[in-house]
């Protein structure tokens, strides 16, 4: 539930920051204005190269220490301490780019990618 949870947030976060104040109420872009990103012009990037591309998150819902990413090019990274060191998951294996990662709701110490 809580990884549900965060995802929700995130995903409320980054659709809140894509939307333009022309698309929004005149209630909603007088909020906007008011937030402190408000004056940051959204601009597309791209990606030029795909590295540090983050796929998925998956978090332990018994330790908040403990999270996964999938990356787009660099394979699959673990924390055990809340993202302060990173340890790669699939070094020695064949696949490359991970685009999914779900922690077994049963068993949370078994990692499905």
């Amino acid at each position: 539930m809580k990884q549900n949870s965060r995802f929700l947030f995130a995903l409320a976060a980054i659709s809140r920051l894509m939307m333009s104040p022309v698309a929004m109420s005149e209630e909603t872009a007088d909020a906007a204005k008011a937030h402190p990103l408000a004056g940051i012009a959204l601009r597309s990037i791209g990606a030029a190269v795909i590295s540090g591309r983050i796929s998925d998150f998956a978090f332990h819902p018994q330790s908040p220490n403990i999270f996964y990413v999938a990356t787009a090019s660099g394979g699959l990274w673990k924390t055990s301490n809340r993202g302060t060191t990173w340890t790669p998951v699939f070094d020695n294996e064949g696949a490359f780019a991970i685009g999914w990662v779900e922690l077994n709701p049963d068993n949370p110490d078994e990692v499905w990618a």
